[in-house]
């Protein structure tokens, strides 16, 4: 139980930080801003600054949905429970690297 509240504690705090870096550091207010880049390709998708927003919201949606099928699933299958828990912290990881390449390209 300890692991599990320390699990959606970080969880948690990472799906802040994704909140307070768009909110902090990205052209909010920008009409065209880059919001895809690849290597490969390079810019992807521009567009408003505002739609930077489904990056935290994606990582809201799967801090509530893993914690919510984490919870359901349970009872019936304690390591699929586990498996949808433990990959909320690796997700907002994820998402803050994916927002500090964007943030780069925008800005520099």
């Amino acid at each position: 139980k300890r692991v599990l509240t320390t699990i959606l504690l970080i969880s948690v705090g990472l799906t802040a930080v994704v909140w307070m870096l768009v909110f902090f550091l990205f052209p909010y207010d920008d009409p065209g801003a880059v919001l895809h880049y690849s290597v490969d390709v390079g810019t992807d998708f521009i567009g408003e600054g505002r739609q930077i927003l489904l990056l935290p919201l994606a990582g809201l949606l799967v801090l509530v949905g893993n914690s919510m099928l984490g919870w359901a699933m349970y009872q019936t299958d304690r390591r699929s429970a586990w498996v949808f828990w433990s990959i909320i912290p690796l997700v907002q990881i994820i998402l803050i690297g994916a927002f500090l390449l964007i943030w780069r390209v925008n800005v520099g």
